[in-house]
């Protein structure tokens, strides 16, 4: 759908830049759940997550939006959302205990922290399945605008 500049190294990188921008975002998430904020913390941190991978799905949809796949931007776009996705990602993971452990008691925060990375899997298993029906833009396009909404 990219054209031709959608080579086997381009697919390689995006799929790279999650763990590229762990790397890069895990202390500072780390700095914010181990902040004098307390619960807030906690809070913000979650919120980062969900306003980065938001913006990295909503960037992601804009060459399909504005209809210039083939144009050179569109992969530059395509990994800007891949970034901002990648940077959501140690928010989530790091934000499961740190909210179980806010919330509830000793004896309840091994289930809460389970559901919630169960949750957190959830996400990705679905867009997997779902991406193995995608046969043309118009399925690209509806995949793209449910993950972004969810």
């Amino acid at each position: 759908m990219y054209g031709p500049k959608l080579t086997t190294g381009v697919i390689n990188l995006l799929l790279n830049w999650g763990p590229i921008m762990y790397l890069v975002f895990v202390p500072i998430v780390m700095m914010m759940l181990n902040s004098n904020l307390g619960g807030k913390g906690v809070y913000y941190t979650i919120f980062l997550g969900a306003a980065l991978c938001a913006a990295g799905s909503l960037v992601r949809m804009v060459p399909t939006w504005m209809g210039f796949e083939l144009h050179p931007s569109a992969i530059l776009l395509l990994h800007a959302g891949q970034i901002l996705n990648g940077c959501a990602g140690p928010s989530m993971a790091g934000a499961c205990t740190a909210f179980a452990a806010c919330w509830f008691s000793p004896d309840e925060r091994v289930l809460a922290t389970a559901i919630a990375y169960g949750i957190c899997a959830l996400g990705p298993a679905l867009a997997f399945i779902f991406a193995m029906f995608v046969r043309s833009t118009h399925d690209l396009e509806l995949l793209l605008l449910v993950e972004m909404i969810s």
